[in-house]
């Protein structure tokens, strides 16, 4: 029951200070050991995560394109001793936050060490917790900047350096006053700049101000969500996008989701489950990217419960229902606490392993067990 709720980690983590030494003018390094395969997991099913060594500690590190900076969670600053060294302002999806920003730390991606980063410093435990996936450091564009990558989502693994992609689409990139790179994009027949943002756990984020313009945030056709990111919990509209237009390919019945708040120049953001569908190489610093369309074009998932939950109070807390759907119907509210699922208590191994019930198909029914005692049946439908 983990993905019962439309509830992904956005990252899109934005550095405020400094963006003008991570522009312009920036010439990938060549790693001295070049077409080293690393392995990597994740991509439709969950974050991209790659092993790291930070000093003697062997770490799992998100790969976040939408993070203008490394981020290290407060428990690895103090497990590596660092003290703060200046505060940073943040762009997030929805608004800004300040936080410490470290000395210059050291780290190395399979053979490749990287030049000293300066990271910053948030608490990651919520949106590890939303994720159901544990990390303490997120690799932004400190990165990406700096090297040529290159992302095989088809055979899970990833290289820095190598001969590159054959084949595919070569796309031109824009750095947005953001620090965010973005490219051009075919949405609800309108052209826009797309940032390309691997932390984004759903395929797309607009703006209320495209939405309006384009007429995707019809009350009749749209629903609500909760997404967390570095701001914390935001809620959204969410609704199917007819079609994508994107490096060569076009994509149908899209799920989106529109924030209150917008915080971003560009008025789209290409997520994860989008991006995955390509194998791409990465060239930031000279500002293009590759990308080779994989096999197959299956439908994206999409949540039929209406549940949005995160980990906490005994089970599956409920932090938002979502408009005209199954679970509204049934009278639960933010704040309910779900015990167990179809008999099955929701401990530590429920959290590991039983993902993505709420995208599974129309008809499928769970039974709910809340704290309070109370039970409940839940039909999946489409309800946007």
């Amino acid at each position: 029951m983990t993905q019962i709720a439309n509830l992904g980690s956005r990252f899109s983590i934005n550095g405020g200070y400094s963006l003008g030494a991570m522009r312009a003018g920036f010439s990938p390094q060549k790693p001295a050991a070049q077409n080293q395969w690393q392995p990597m997991r994740g991509g439709s099913d969950g974050p991209v995560v790659v092993q790291v060594r930070v000093d003697n500690l062997l770490l799992d590190a998100l790969l976040d394109t939408g993070a203008t900076r490394t981020v290290i969670s407060r428990t690895l600053a103090g497990r590596l001793g660092l003290a703060p060294q200046g505060r940073a302002r943040l762009a997030g999806l929805t608004a800004d936050l300040y936080c410490d920003r470290t000395a210059p730390i050291r780290i190395s991606v399979g053979p490749t060490e990287l030049p000293p980063i300066i990271a910053i410093v948030l608490d990651l435990a919520a949106m590890s917790g939303a994720i159901r996936t544990p990390f303490d450091l997120i690799l932004g564009q400190d990165m990406f900047l700096r090297h040529e990558i290159d992302l095989d989502f088809e055979n899970g693994r990833f290289r820095i350096g190598g001969d590159g992609l054959h084949g595919g689409s070569t796309l031109a990139l824009q750095q947005m006053d953001d620090g965010l790179f973005a490219t051009k994009v075919q949405a609800a027949g309108a052209t826009g700049l797309a940032a390309i943002d691997l932390g984004s756990m759903l395929p797309l984020y607009i703006s209320s101000d495209f939405a309006t313009r384009h007429g995707l945030a019809d009350a009749d056709r749209t629903s609500t969500s909760v997404t967390i990111g570095i701001e914390g919990p935001s809620v959204h509209t969410t609704g199917r996008l007819a079609s994508l237009s994107f490096a060569g390919r076009v994509f149908h019945d899209i799920p989106f989701a529109v924030p209150e708040r917008w915080n971003l120049y560009a008025p789209i953001v290409l997520g994860l489950p989008l991006l995955s569908r390509f194998d791409m190489r990465l060239r930031f610093g000279e500002r293009w990217a590759t990308l080779r369309a994989r096999a197959g074009n299956a439908a994206f998932p999409r949540d039929r419960s209406g549940l949005n939950v995160v980990a906490g109070g005994g089970g599956l807390q409920v932090i938002h229902v979502a408009r005209n759907s199954p679970a509204e119907r049934l009278c639960i509210v933010d704040g309910d606490v779900i015990v167990a699922v179809d008999g099955q208590a929701i401990d530590a191994h429920f959290l590991s392993t039983c993902k993505g019930l709420g995208t599974a198909p129309v008809g499928t029914i769970y039974r709910l067990e809340l704290l309070d005692s109370r039970r409940a049946t839940l039909t999946l439908n489409d309800y946007y």
